[in-house]
């Protein structure tokens, strides 16, 4: 609804928009703004991973006491938080936490954790409704987040190989769980995990046919190309596959979920030796192998106290809930304070905000002279940001067109680097249809501390004139 010229559809998702889309719906209600979209998601989605967690947890090892020592483990001590705190103490500002971010991975955590959840039950209960769920779970996570879905589908496929191999070669004395009817197991498998994918597939269609979209925006992101394995997790997840697969007399009744987790988190990490393609693998790494490795380590530690440890266990879980608490606490307190300078507004950044959250403004977008302002503002507004970012699913010579239009809506004459914050694009970028904004549809926000065109203030209606801001 911005530019003049008529724009092709996009026919695939290509994103994982399902946390943006919450957050945009949220900020969309009545008396609501992007703010109040964030406080509340920061408020419930923790919560969320706590209880789907807490689900998982229980599901492994029906114990109380164990699912709160697991939960808080994962959710207050997971190694890179452990590191931040260490030097938190030794004088460092507060650093990120690593469910601190919203959409990813706060959601895409609460909806894999019922993922392997619903996978564990449908193995285990072989039901119509766990196979259902399965479905359900998987399609969710894949519209959620690239690294959840494809993390999901390498405990799919191990989960299915390790049941085949131990059919075909029982002599392999291979882990399994005590499964009611294996033929309908393999059944849900496949039947869940297909119908799953064929929904879906406007997500993962362009990555398998090399999309131009993906293609630009895979080295925007850092993409890498190479066939290397990766040594510097895969060396101890393997060391720990051998040791769990000869451990063959191990009384841990979860072993064969480990093993599925280990396999997985291998294959994940080294998807470019098949592919020849990876991007970004820390991300698996931080979001998913680490906390989880946690669940599992937990849960053989619970094995191995042999007998009945009810005390035990719950003074292991009140302290760790107790200590969790009290260390986040003592974080946000003092990194509140060390961050009050950087999220402070001033009053003219104030007036901005009260006029650009009025109802009648919300279906406009904005441009600005400031670079900054454009990458600030869409946290505190609803409005289109109408500058392109480099995450945006689009290919270079689009985010080029789309650049060159709000230069010459905005008058500056100059413009800028392709892509910030980014790789140089490889190879000449083609020619894109030039694309011209609709400026009656377009807010301007301009800095009045930066140069602009006298030309925007022709025939246009100042809205607010304040020290640092000329809005039109």
């Amino acid at each position: 609804p911005f530019v003049t010229s008529p724009v092709p559809r996009q026919p695939l998702w290509l994103r994982d928009r399902m946390g943006p889309l919450i957050l945009a719906g949220i900020a969309r209600l009545p008396d609501s703004d992007v703010r109040t979209a964030f406080l509340a998601a920061d408020l419930l989605f923790p919560i969320g991973i706590a209880l789907s967690l807490m689900f998982l947890s229980w599901e492994l090892r029906p114990s109380m006491s164990f699912a709160v020592a697991a939960t808080s483990l994962i959710m207050f001590f997971n190694w890179q938080d452990v590191l931040n705190f260490i030097a938190f103490l030794r004088g460092a500002r507060q650093n990120s936490a690593t469910f601190l971010r919203t959409p990813y991975p706060q959601l895409s955590m609460i909806l894999f954790a019922l993922f392997l959840l619903s996978l564990v039950r449908m193995v285990r209960k072989s039901t119509l409704a766990a196979g259902l769920w399965f479905g359900i779970l998987l399609a969710v996570n894949v519209l959620t987040y690239f690294y959840s879905w494809t993390y999901a589908l390498m405990f799919i496929g191990t989960t299915g190989l390790l049941l085949l191999t131990a059919a075909l070669f029982p002599s392999l004395e291979l882990p399994i769980p005590s499964i009611r009817n294996s033929r309908y197991t393999c059944f849900a498998l496949v039947g869940g995990t297909t119908v799953s994918l064929l929904l879906t597939f406007p997500v993962w269609a362009g990555i398998v046919t090399e999309n131009p979209i993906v293609h630009d925006a895979f080295v925007r992101g850092s993409g890498t190309l190479g066939h290397r394995p990766e040594l510097k997790h895969s060396s101890l997840l393997l060391v720990l596959l051998i040791v769990l697969l000869l451990w063959r007399n191990s009384r841990w009744a979860n072993r064969w979920l480990a093993v599925v987790y280990l396999s997985s988190s291998l294959l994940v990490m080294n998807i470019q030796v098949i592919t020849g393609k990876t991007i970004q693998p820390e991300h698996w790494a931080a979001y998913y192998i680490q906390p989880l490795f946690l669940l599992f380590l937990i849960d053989f530690l619970w094995t191995l106290s042999r007998g009945n440890h009810r005390t035990l266990g719950r003074m292991v879980a009140v302290i760790l809930l107790a200590a969790g608490i009290l260390t986040s606490v003592y974080k946000l307190s003092i990194g509140a304070r060390q961050a009050i300078d950087f999220n402070r507004r001033d009053p003219a950044f104030e007036q901005l905000l009260s006029l650009l959250q009025q109802p009648r403004l919300r279906d406009y977008g904005f441009l600005s002279n400031d670079e900054y302002v454009n990458s600030v503002l869409p946290a505190f507004v609803i409005q289109k940001p109408l500058w392109p970012l480099y995450l945006d699913p689009l290919t270079d010579a689009q985010l080029a067109s789309l650049k060159m239009a709000s230069e010459r809506s905005l008058e500056s004459g100059s413009i800028p680097d392709l892509v910030s914050n980014s790789q140089t694009p490889r190879g000449p970028i083609p020619p894109s249809p030039a694309l011209t904004f609709q400026t009656d549809r377009i807010i301007f926000v301009l800095n009045r501390h930066l140069s602009f065109s006298d030309s925007l203030l022709t025939n246009r209606r100042v809205l607010l004139q304040n020290q640092d801001f000329l809005v039109l």
